[in-house]
């Protein structure tokens, strides 16, 4: 089909692209009728369990790959009630600085441990947040820790090899 054949389509220059965006759409809508979707990516509630993974790169180069998902099986508190703060971790020089937010926590209620390569990041207040963050190395027990508008931030030294 010629684009002068049509009348129509010379008031319409992107009928075409519109009638393929049809068709796409259908056969997304057909093939989805017929998709199975395995039941461990669903709680009890068929709502969809939080699936994510974790990139991180050591000095010599080597990338190591750790998949986890937000199933409840951590913490202290059932997973209704406990958050999981969002996390960055940036590692500079000698330090490793962590800042975690947990809006609507409390300085007193916050409490950070290290063991190893982990740390181990927990409120248990009116709002309770849990979270394990995996380092790239050895961090010293002893860490500077600042709270402050619920942003967390902790400031660790590193081991020496």
């Amino acid at each position: 089909m010629d684009f002068f054949d049509k009348k129509k389509k010379r008031d319409d220059p992107f009928s075409d692209f519109r009638e393929m965006e049809k068709r796409i759409q259908k056969m997304m809508d057909e093939m989805s009728k017929d998709a199975e979707f395995p039941g461990e990516l669903f709680d009890r509630k068929r709502r969809p369990l939080v699936m994510s993974f974790s990139l991180k790169m050591n000095p010599k180069g080597t990338i190591r790959i750790r998949e986890f998902r937000d199933n409840g099986k951590k913490g202290t508190a059932p997973a209704e009630a406990q958050k999981k703060p969002l996390v960055q971790v940036n590692e500079e020089g000698k330090k490793v600085t962590i800042t975690a937010e947990m809006p609507g926590a409390k300085k007193e209620d916050i409490s950070a441990s290290v063991q190893g390569t982990k740390v181990t990041i927990q409120a248990e207040g009116t709002k309770k947040y849990f979270r394990e963050i995996e380092l790239n190395n050895r961090v010293k027990r002893k860490a500077r820790m600042n709270f402050k508008n619920g942003i967390l931030e902790l400031t660790l030294e590193k081991r020496r090899a």
